[in-house]
């Protein structure tokens, strides 16, 4: 193919109109048309989503009050953003457009919504499976838009650009974060930037990395190479870090990868040499400066082997989880609701594996169809690559060579299949929608000649996919603008200082929305308030057809106990237990529920149920061990108290030990960030008097026991925490 080809290029002569001159080139910007509008919502879903959404996966598993308002509506934005962009660009696909989906890599994710849709029929979840399929139809037509062949290949870097620019943003914000906590004097501190965990974050850099480096090395300009290399400093510094171990891994493999493909397919040429020797000092540089904290943390993979053991029994309870429905799972999306009865250990909301968590929600074939795809992606383009004539498309916007940004899209698609066979990034909606642009343009690159004006009449199969790809795009906007309204309306409501305002706030939520479980939660609890048992009955009721999960049954449960009905909270929490039975938040409910109903048998037997699991691996290995569960201490306390009163002081002394104990690891971390977000302020208040009492307790033990090893440490304590004013 020879440079005329291309749609635009950058050409040495002057142009009359339409360009920017500048250092001698003047940039031809490609013709403009309609149908390229769906370019600006598709840019603005690929800025936001790692910002707005980096740390959402399933939108009706959070609480309606946010914490900010872009958090409240990151979700539902990209999705009508998604609609937005479909419906600008289908009614002018190109008159080859097929109704049929051809190819493997059209026919595997055409088969996968269609199977993911199937799962949504025999789910107790519906909203849940109808909001995921929309994100997991906004991110495959995200893809699609950028592949196709009848746009020009300009805009292939406009979105490459985007993910470089977002990238950079999201790697400086990251670094600014650990520079203020490490002149607060915490230089182990791991950064999260905008994500809720540092390995969902490496999970984004290293697929935005070697895009930047195929950039960076496809300048013409050493200006724009200047910045490029500003950008690409930012996510490595960023990536390294998060001090996530796997991510490392990951992140040397895909720069290793993209030296070998360069060398193996020739892509190295003098040029690209020269520009990429001041990369290559830099990167090691950057080495030598890294090679410190970077060792120090695998020399604790050791101390924190707890991480791969996690994993292996996550993995083991998955399959179970797969086991009982192999076919159609539990619904796509569905993950959080229905894996804790299947838990070995410590519960989580992900499977720490991609591509077996979808096999849990939507069946074996779907996850079999998306390996399909996304295998036919990296061999389609990997083909090409070898296939392709070097350096004979000439140079676009400010690049000339389409070959290395392919091989950095390619090796990013790697580094994020990698990555999901240990985490699943694919369920951060970030990292979701950048592997969905990397995909869309290293397929459009497949094709980098200009399209084909196509003429004659449209065809009934043409007429059929405009048709059919228009009404699913109205879908989106439909699904994203009454999601959108109902979540800023949500948000409002929660911020409300009346209750009369919150309940107001509240339904119109409901009427923008009347589908979301997460509202009628929200306005039952209004209604408990308000002393309205009755309708808060009605609306709680609502939100277990929609969502009869664990965590709705619990909110009945603690409803009733408002309510002072005892019999029938403690039958909802009981039901709860049902749909997640190892959890110690639930279980100390229900005790302190038997208690309110002067049965005390009962709530001893969930205390010492408590202690039993305290001491199996579901309590020991656990996804975030930093965490102390403070249940546990709840129960020990409880057991100390009544071998206290029963004068049996050995038990005493041991129950009490065991919650000192987890008590004082919580009250020395108690400011640290995972606290912060998990905590409320009245939890930590009634933590905080739960320790005292206990210390009090424990010495109190010690004297009747006669042993003296731990007083002096347990008075201690005890002084320092009465003296301690928050």
């Amino acid at each position: 193919m020879k440079r005329a080809s291309v749609q635009s290029s950058v050409k040495k002569t002057a142009h009359p109109s339409g360009s920017d001159k500048q250092a001698g080139l003047v940039i031809q910007w490609p013709t403009f048309r309609f149908q390229h509008l769906a370019l600006l919502p598709l840019i603005i879903i690929l800025l936001i989503a790692p910002v707005w959404a980096a740390n959402l996966t399933a939108l009706s598993r959070a609480n309606p009050v946010f914490t900010s308002f872009p958090r409240a509506i990151g979700l539902t934005v990209i999705i009508l953003l998604a609609g937005a962009m479909m419906v600008l660009a289908f009614p002018y696909a190109g008159r080859s457009m097929q109704w049929a989906p051809r190819g493997a890599v059209a026919i595997s994710f055409t088969g996968l919504v269609a199977w993911t849709i199937l799962s949504g029929f025999f789910t107790a979840f519906p909203y849940d499976v109808a909001l995921n399929e929309a994100l997991l139809v906004s991110a495959l037509m995200v893809g699609w838009m950028i592949s196709r062949t009848d746009w020009p290949l300009d805009y292939t870097f406009f979105v490459a650009l985007a993910l470089f620019f977002i990238a950079s943003w999201v790697g400086g914000v990251g670094i600014r974060e650990y520079l203020e906590n490490w002149r607060g004097g915490n230089p182990s501190w791991r950064v999260f930037s905008y994500f809720v965990n540092p390995d969902f974050l490496a999970g984004f850099l290293v697929m935005t990395v070697p895009i930047t480096i195929g950039l960076y090395l496809s300048a013409v300009e050493g200006t724009v190479r200047l910045w490029l290399g500003f950008g690409l400093i930012l996510q490595c510094l960023c990536l390294v870090l998060t001090q996530s171990r796997f991510g490392l891994v990951v992140f040397v493999f895909v720069v290793g990868l993209f030296i070998v493909l360069g060398i193996r397919l020739r892509l190295f040429n003098s040029e690209v040499k020269r520009r990429g020797r001041p990369l290559a000092i830099l990167a090691g540089l950057a080495a030598l400066a890294a090679i410190g904290p970077v060792a120090k943390r695998f020399i604790q993979a050791g101390i924190q082997s707890y991480s791969a053991h996690f994993r292996v029994m996550t993995w083991i309870g998955v399959l179970k989880m797969i086991k009982a429905s192999p076919i159609v799972g539990s619904g796509y999306g569905t993950f959080n609701s229905t894996y804790p009865p299947y838990a070995v250990v410590g519960t989580t909301e992900h499977a720490h594996n991609s591509f077996l968590q979808l096999a849990a929600e939507a069946g074996v074939p779907a996850m079999l169809l998306a390996a399909i795809g996304i295998a036919a992606v990296v061999y389609t383009v990997y083909r090409q690559l070898r296939s392709q004539p070097k350096d004979e498309v000439g140079q676009i916007l400010v690049f000339d060579s389409t070959e290395l940004l392919m091989t950095g899209a390619l090796c990013g698609i790697s580094g994020a299949i990698l990555r999901n066979l240990f985490d699943s990034d694919f369920y951060v909606i970030a990292n979701l929608f950048t592997f969905a642009a990397l995909a869309g343009i290293s397929l459009r690159l497949c094709h980098p000649q200009a399209p084909v004006r196509e003429t004659g009449t449209l065809t009934r199969s043409t007429w059929v996919s405009r048709g059919f790809g228009s009404l699913v795009g109205l879908a989106l906007l439909w699904v994203g603008l009454v999601t959108t309204i109902g979540r800023v309306e949500a948000y409002q409501a929660g911020k409300a200082l009346t209750t009369g305002d919150m309940l107001v706030g509240y339904k119109r939520a409901l009427v923008a929305n009347p589908y979301d479980p997460a509202v009628w939660r929200a306005i039952a609890w209004v209604y408990v308030l308000y002393g309205n048992g009755g309708q808060a009955e009605v609306d709680i009721n609502h939100a277990l057809s929609l969502d009869p999960s664990a965590k709705t049954y619990f909110q009945h449960g603690q409803m009733l106990v408002r309510m002072n009905n005892f019999r029938l909270a403690i039958q909802s929490l009981q039901e709860a237990l049902r749909h997640d039975s190892h959890n110690t938040q639930t279980m100390v409910k229900l005790a302190q529920t038997y208690e309110m109903a002067d049965q005390p048998d009962a709530a001893m037997g969930v205390y010492q149920q408590i202690a039993r699991q305290f001491d199996t691996p579901y309590a020991k290995i656990r996804a975030i061990p930093e965490l102390v569960e403070t249940n546990y201490a709840v129960a020990f306390t409880k057991l100390g108290d009544a071998a206290l009163e029963a004068k049996n002081w050995q038990q005493a002394e041991l129950d009490y030990l065991r919650s000192v104990r987890l008590l004082h690891d919580w009250w020395k971390s108690r400011h640290a960030p995972l606290y912060l977000v998990s905590i409320a302020p009245e939890k930590v208040k009634m933590l905080k008097d739960l320790y005292r009492h206990t210390l009090a307790q424990w010495l109190v033990t010690l004297q009747h026991a006669g042993a003296s090893t731990n007083q002096d440490k347990a008075i201690k304590w005890l002084q320092e925490l009465n003296q301690h004013q928050e």
